[in-house]
C-alpha cells in the first residue's frame, strides 16, 4: 500500500478515550499516514514514537485499540465484499509476543431479502440492522493462516476474512464494516518495548496491488 492510495480508508474516529492528545494516544492514528509518519518508514529504523503513535498500556488486559470508519459523512459502510485487507503501519515493534495477537471488525448486520419458499439468500437491500456486532478476523494463535512478523516500520496487510471460530453466515460478504479492533500480545516494558502503531486502514478489493 502505499501513500497516495486514494481508495484506501483511514481511521477517522476512535472510541479508546477519544480525543486525548497525550503521547501514545488512541488519536495519533486518526486520519491518513501523515508526512512524518511516512518520512519514518522512508528512514528505515523501527523504533519508539509515541509522539505519532498509538502506544498500548504497559499492564492490563485491554491492550488493544479501535478504529472507526466512514467513507464520507452519512454514506453508508464499505461492505465486506468491497474489502480486501486491514493494512496496519507499525513504526515500532517493541518485545510484545505477538506483535499483533488479534484482529476484529466492527461489523452491521446486513438487510438480506429471502425466498419464503426456498429460504435461499437473496439479494442485498443496502440496509442494515440497527446493532452492530463484533467479529472476529485473525487469531495469532490460530490464523487463518500464519503471518509473519509484521514489517517494522512499514505496512503490513491481513486479509478480510471471517474467522473460523465465528459461525457460518451467508450473508457475510454484504456486512457493513464500520470499525476495526487491534490487540496487541503480552510483554513489553517501557515505551521502546511496547508496539507503536501509526495507522490503521481499510484496503477496498479494487485497490488491491
Amino acid at each position: 500500500m502505499q501513500s497516495g492510495d486514494r481508495k484506501t480508508q483511514y481511521a477517522h474516529l476512535f472510541a479508546v478515550k477519544g480525543s486525548s492528545r497525550k503521547a501514545g494516544a488512541p488519536y495519533n492514528l486518526v486520519g491518513a499516514p501523515s508526512a512524518k509518519k511516512l518520512s519514518a518508514v522512508k528512514a528505515g529504523k523501527c523504533k519508539s514514537s509515541p509522539s505519532v503513535t498509538w502506544v498500548p498500556p504497559k499492564t492490563g488486559t485491554k491492550r488493544y485499540v479501535e478504529a472507526f470508519f466512514n467513507k464520507t459523512a452519512g454514506s453508508p459502510p464499505a461492505t465486506v465484499e468491497e474489502l480486501a485487507d486491514v493494512a496496519l503501519l507499525l513504526l515500532n515493534r517493541g518485545s510484545a509476543k505477538p506483535v499483533i495477537s488479534a484482529i476484529d471488525l466492527h461489523i452491521l448486520v446486513p438487510v438480506v431479502e429471502y425466498d419464503n419458499e426456498t429460504d435461499v439468500l437473496g439479494t442485498p437491500t443496502g440496509r442494515f440492522e440497527p446493532t452492530a456486532m463484533l467479529a472476529p478476523m485473525y487469531r495469532a494463535d490460530t490464523g487463518p493462516k500464519p503471518v509473519p512478523a509484521p514489517p517494522c516500520p512499514g505496512y503490513s496487510r491481513w486479509p478480510v476474512v471471517l474467522h473460523g471460530s465465528a459461525p457460518i453466515a451467508p450473508w457475510w460478504p454484504y456486512a457493513g464494516v464500520f470499525g476495526v479492533r487491534v490487540t496487541v500480545g503480552e510483554g513489553g516494558s517501557g515505551t521502546a518495548g511496547l508496539p507503536g502503531l501509526a495507522a490503521v486502514g481499510l484496503v477496498m478489493l479494487a485497490d488491491r496491488r
